[in-house]
């Protein structure tokens, strides 16, 4: 499922977005989109690789390390969850410190001199962000490095992106909007914002800060419902399954939740924690991140025991799930992370990121945006 942006943690830890009037735009250009990715670019600096197209070899090639079950992995020294010892993780093959900036695969920029890229979705033609300051825009780039070209501008402290075969979304503090990916008129669809998108096939499903609440609407157009407001402690992140919205919440004493989709009673699932962050469901089980204790837990989608499938995350901020594997950013360590959604060692896929914020996977790659780097960069998953 996809999820986008945790507006708590934009708050919080970026001072760009703190003490600002958040306002719509009053005027937006009308665009179009760019045709499908065809070139490929050469942005690059110190270790970093021009933009090849990725291929499946690399990404079976993967140098981030072997993973549980591998003849490395299972040779390697006991303690800690990681399996690597107490701090440690495996990279390469290697058990070494989240920090460590010798444990890097191949990295490639797909762009560069961005103004705070924040979050990322994957349409079927290219790659979506948004820049969180300066033009506070909505930008896109097929995968292969083409140009970036900017979809959308002027509105203010932009966090979140999605996009679905029709439409692309994008939300801040004060504003949820859409566009057709064709081109024509904003539509703006609530005017209370939305700091985390999740979306199914009929509807959009999004956080607001003005009511600290999780609201839905359908994509076709209509009303927001509003699910539930006036939350404590404060909303983080969304994501839905068939049935079911949950959401993250909180810093000291957080929880996550859930509530059917159309409304109802809300469940809490998990609670006391310490800053639940990113979220990502399966047919299971629901995971998340925690921001301060370097965690990632899971519980199952009807309740039960909570599960710490990692303690060595280092500060992760967003996640994503692709089938069996986890990943997610470390915003205070610059790691970009994988793990199996059973739990085990979290495997390095690039490290000595500025601020890395959000993760998104294909079939062969992780994209992510270096906040602090002004960067949006891709290495074999």
């Amino acid at each position: 499922m996809r999820r986008t942006t945790l507006g708590l943690v934009v708050i919080t830890l970026v001072g760009a977005c703190s003490g600002k009037t958040l306002e719509l735009a009053p005027t937006a250009p009308e665009t179009s989109l760019p045709p499908m990715d065809a070139g490929v670019g050469a942005s690059t600096g110190p270790g970093l690789s021009a933009c090849p197209v990725p291929d499946a070899a690399a990404s079976a090639a993967n140098s981030g390390g072997p993973g549980p079950g591998d003849a490395a992995l299972d040779a390697l020294p006991e303690g800690g969850a990681s399996g690597c010892g107490t701090g440690k993780i495996l990279c390469q093959g290697a058990c070494v410190e989240p920090t460590s900036a010798t444990c890097s695969p191949t990295v490639t920029v797909v762009a560069s001199n961005q103004d705070m890229p924040w979050g990322i979705a994957i349409g079927a033609n290219g790659l979506y962000w948004t820049l969180n300051t300066g033009a506070g825009a909505v930008m896109w780039s097929g995968k292969n490095c083409d140009s970036p070209t900017q979809l959308i501008s002027n509105q203010a402290n932009l966090t979140t992106v999605a996009v679905d075969s029709t439409n692309v979304y994008w939300g801040s503090g004060s504003v949820l909007a859409r566009e057709a990916l064709d081109g024509g008129a904003i539509t703006y669809i609530d005017q209370n914002g939305a700091v985390s998108i999740a979306q199914d096939a009929k509807n959009l499903y999004w956080i607001t800060n003005a009511t600290n609440g999780v609201s839905q609407a359908p994509k076709a157009g209509g009303t927001p419902v509003v699910l539930a407001e006036n939350l404590t402690p404060s909303v983080n992140d969304v994501a839905v399954d068939a049935t079911t919205v949950y959401w993250t919440g909180g810093q000291q004493g957080g929880t996550v939740s859930a509530i059917p989709i159309g409304g109802g009673v809300i469940t809490v699932l998990a609670s006391s924690q310490a800053y639940p962050a990113g979220i990502a469901v399966d047919s299971t089980n629901v995971y998340w991140a925690d921001f301060l204790d370097g965690t990632v837990h899971s519980v199952p989608k009807a309740g039960g025991e909570v599960r710490t499938l990692t303690d060595q995350a280092g500060g992760d901020l967003f996640l994503t799930l692709d089938g069996s594997t986890l990943y997610w950013t470390s915003y205070t360590t610059g790691g970009v992370m994988k793990m199996p959604v059973s739990g085990g060692t979290p495997t390095m896929i690039a490290t000595g990121q500025n601020q890395p914020v959000m993760v998104v996977v294909d079939e062969l790659s992780a994209y992510w945006t270096n906040a602090g780097g002004g960067q949006v960069l891709r290495a074999p998953k």
